[in-house]
């Protein structure tokens, strides 16, 4: 009859083996190997858990219930349902020690597992592609730097960007120069404002020189735009 320890490992193997199977098909899931092992081995001692609510834990509510002669023997009978819990419990060997180092290699191979993922995606194309543009950024998962690296780009005043002058000067006042073409030669006033918009010429006008901010104001195929 094997011990407790040998049907948890022997649990955790078949979970194991189902959850890889299940991640390789869906080449997603690996992180969830761990507690898929923990739940698999679970599993395979519910046919023992009335004989521990029995000995164990008699204080516990409801020990009398679950800790049932009955209940286990209903358990035992569908034993290989539960990770082939009745063909070990027929073999005479106890395998104790036998399941607790099983237990133990498994989850060390599903750490490394998962170390070795790990590894793999940080040294994926898009991870690397990502550090060479925003070395100082360390992104999360490939659908994160996804969306780092292809940011919309963001619109800045040129005005905010004047150099700043030397101490006791100064600054002097922004120029505006205009100028129209086709049409009135530069500094006459006989076109006012409204009559642009009306349907005028298209305007050029340039603020301070030295940081130009260019624009349009005019009517285009019959529409004010600007």
């Amino acid at each position: 009859m094997a011990w407790t320890t040998m049907h948890f490992a022997v649990g955790m193997a078949g979970a194991t083996v189902a959850t890889g199977v299940g991640c390789m098909i869906m080449r997603r899931g690996w992180r969830w190997l761990p507690l898929s092992m923990t739940a698999g081995g679970l599993w395979a001692v519910i046919p023992d858990a009335p004989r521990l609510f029995r000995e164990d834990f008699p204080w516990l509510p409801f020990a009398q219930t679950l800790g049932s002669k009955s209940l286990e023997l209903k358990l035992h009978r569908m034993g290989d349902f539960f990770f082939f819990h009745k063909q070990l419990d027929i073999q005479p060997n106890e395998y104790a020690l036998h399941g607790l180092l099983l237990m133990l290699l498994m989850y060390n191979i599903a750490i490394v597992v998962l170390m070795l993922l790990e590894y793999c995606q940080r040294n994926s194309p898009i991870h690397r592609s990502f550090r060479a543009h925003e070395p100082h950024v360390k992104p999360a998962y490939p659908r994160t730097a996804r969306a780092k690296e292809y940011q919309q780009p963001q619109l800045a005043l040129a005005s905010s960007a004047m150099p700043p002058m030397p101490p006791g000067i100064a600054p002097d006042a922004p120029h505006f120069t205009t100028h129209v073409a086709p049409g009135p030669p530069p500094g006459s006033q006989s076109m006012s404002l409204e009559e642009q918009f009306e349907g005028g010429p298209s305007v050029e006008i340039a603020v301070d020189p030295d940081n130009p901010i260019i624009g349009r104001i005019g009517r285009k195929n019959g529409k004010t735009g600007s």
